[in-house]
């Protein structure tokens, strides 16, 4: 049996009903503060989220710099191309996503491919030819 998504003790369908003012309230002080001062939506956001609550879930991600934006119930299901220096990563939005930021998500900077030793790194490799 799976165990039932929850979030701060609220369940998923409680998170559906909550007006903006109790989710701001069962976030933590950092994305209750933001939620509070950041009114202004970019207009494609707004627009998928308007779209996402009557239906209509598109494939086409929306494309965004914001990292920094806090995600709400109303996003899950949503796809989002977010900016990572270089390029847009898509990632898609679950339920488990709640209360994090987008850019938590889309790393910035590449790991490191490590390859063998070059020639002169060891003692070992000095007999070894040169291609």
């Amino acid at each position: 049996m799976a165990k039932d998504f929850k979030f701060r003790g609220l369940t998923w369908e409680d998170l559906l009903k909550v007006s903006q003012s109790e989710l701001e309230n069962s976030m933590n002080s950092r994305a209750r503060r933001s939620l509070k001062r950041s009114k202004q939506l970019d207009k494609r956001i707004v627009k998928a989220i308007d779209e996402n609550l009557k239906g209509k879930i598109s494939d086409k991600p929306v494309k965004t710099h914001s990292r920094d934006l806090i995600i709400t119930p109303n996003m899950v299901g949503l796809k989002f191309a977010v900016y990572d220096g270089k390029a847009f990563q898509a990632i898609g939005l679950t339920k488990e996503m709640v209360g994090f930021y987008l850019g938590e998500f889309v790393d910035t900077r590449k790991k490191p491919v490590h390859s063998k030793a070059g020639i002169g790194a060891t003692k070992s490799s000095k007999n070894v030819g040169k291609k």
